[in-house]
């Protein structure tokens, strides 16, 4: 009970402090989406993929590497080791950014040949800039999670994504397109950059290597690119999976169609936000349970959070199963509500591949790593063949089908595995309840709308009934069935007491 009681209260904190994040980057998509219309949102929203996929192929695993190793030496107490591997770390991440952005640069207008978009070669070269900075923006959290400094490196989420939506409402202003909100972006990860490196030296580096004197460079790095190569594959195998379908999309279909699914990708991925304070929460504690051989603590807390998760993307989930056309109406415009049924499509999918999280936490934190990639190689592979198979005849349809079958396939391995090693599973009868009321509130609310929508002809508003209907319906419906039981009183009476002591 007390470790599902911490599960609790890690939740809603790293929730809400991510919930902020969250909303700038994705407010930044909505506004854009808007100015730039559905082509221009669709030719930036390329570039941008292709960017990060090519990131992600080169130094994301380096900088898992670069967590592990400082926060390994720090436990430790060898904080010599721990200034090696961050100057080492810094100089590996920093020099290969800079041959990825030269790279990418010169090779811009043959890219953009390929791609089948000439257009995309000036974005693309704004976007080689920025890979320096981008390294050090991710290279330096890494290095602030490795010293358990987790709100600094939320932080510089928070920093990137404010500064992303300023600098794009100064390039609306400014009246500049496509080019100009490029630009916006590149500065904002320099400043972010500079940001970054200031809390690292005082933070950091003052405060515990004022008088240390680091290792040799050249082992650290070497001890840090071998151990990153198997990390690095899984990284890009993530990466291919995050990021293929977008590119395969613009390789094939047109940048409008590209457009249209980087707008309802994220959307349908706020279903995910649960998600993300589990992930925060669930790989230390889990650890720390199965350090000290508490299986049956383990099996509570992996069922617990994957009932909360449910829970919590329920409401959501019924939000854009109902309302598709006027959510996307109302976030981006007429254009994009071509995208309804990818969006629903997407939507299924991150809710059932949301539901494994918990199983995934739990392979990592037993350290099931080799098992871990085995998972995801098959679901990229699956991925990239359906997209291949499908986007040309059914464009965005065709990706989402790909999305849903790779996160479904996810799902199957990790809820397996983790019954065939801890002989847990996660669900439990109290889940088909929810369900029904899940049902129930859905039939409400859209009884509801169908009463009210004939006197009220505008979507915004309609959607802000609709919320209202399942915020207040959904709630009520768990309480009078009685769908907490006694952990979960428990567990809500201690976010009751933390928030009224910060209070």
């Amino acid at each position: 009970m007390q470790a599902s009681k911490t599960l609790a209260k890690g939740m809603l904190i790293i929730l809400l402090a991510t919930a902020v994040v969250k909303v700038f980057g994705y407010g930044f998509k909505i506004v854009a989406s808007r100015w730039l219309g559905i082509e221009g949102f669709g030719l930036f929203s390329l570039a941008l993929a292709l960017f990060t996929l090519i990131a992600g192929l080169v130094f994301t695993g380096i900088n898992l590497s670069i967590d592990r190793y400082v926060a390994f030496y720090r436990g430790k107490n060898k904080f010599a080791s721990v200034k090696s591997t961050i100057t080492s770390g810094l100089l590996l991440i920093f020099s290969l950014a800079i041959f990825a952005g030269i790279i990418v640069f010169f090779g811009a207008n043959q890219i953009g040949s390929l791609m089948g978009h000439t257009n995309l070669a000036p974005l693309l070269k704004v976007f080689a800039v920025m890979f320096p900075f981008f390294a050090i923006v991710l290279t330096i959290e890494k290095i602030l999670e490795g010293f358990q400094r987790m709100d600094l490196s939320v932080f510089s989420n928070l920093i990137l994504n404010c500064s992303k939506f300023l600098l794009l409402l100064v390039a609306i202003f400014l009246g500049v397109k496509v080019f100009g909100v490029a630009i916006s972006f590149l500065i904002a990860s320099i400043f972010t950059a500079f940001i970054m490196l200031l809390i690292l030296r005082c933070k950091i580096l003052n405060k515990f290597f004022k008088k240390e004197k680091g290792n040799n460079l050249k082992s650290s790095i070497k001890e840090i690119f071998f151990h990153s190569i198997p990390l690095t594959i899984t990284s890009m195998v993530h990466t291919l999976l995050t990021w293929g379908d977008t590119v395969i999309l613009g390789f094939f279909r047109s940048v409008a169609e590209v457009g249209v699914y980087s707008l309802v990708l994220p959307t349908a991925q706020l279903l995910a936000l649960p998600v993300v304070a589990s992930n925060a929460v669930l790989v230390p504690l889990i650890s720390n349970l199965f350090a000290k051989r508490k299986n049956n603590e383990i099996k509570s807390v992996y069922k617990t959070a994957t009932k909360w998760i449910f829970l919590m993307m329920i409401p959501l989930l019924v939000l854009i199963l109902l309302f598709p056309q006027r959510i996307i109406n109302t976030i981006a415009g007429s254009d994009f509500v071509a995208g309804y049924t990818t969006l629903i499509i997407l939507a299924i999918g991150v809710f059932i591949g949301s539901l494994a999280t918990p199983a995934n936490m739990i392979l990592l934190s037993v350290n099931k790593t080799k098992l871990m990639m085995k998972n995801s190689i098959i679901a990229a592979v699956v991925n990239i063949v359906l997209n291949i198979f499908l986007i040309p005849k059914y464009g965005l349809i065709g990706a989402a089908v790909a999305f849903l079958v790779s996160y479904s396939l996810l799902f199957i391995f990790r809820i397996y595995e983790v019954k065939t090693i801890f002989k847990a599973q996660p669900f439990s009868v109290k889940m088909v309840g929810i369900i029904v009321l899940g049902i129930i509130t859905a039939l409400l609310v859209q009884s509801i709308d169908f009463l009210i929508s004939p006197f009220i002809n505008f979507d915004a508003f309609m959607l802000l009934i609709n919320i209202a209907s399942i915020g207040i319906l959904y709630p009520s419906l768990l309480y009078f069935f009685k769908c907490f039981d006694s952990e979960d009183k428990e567990i809500l009476q201690a976010i009751k007491r933390r928030v009224l002591l910060k209070k």
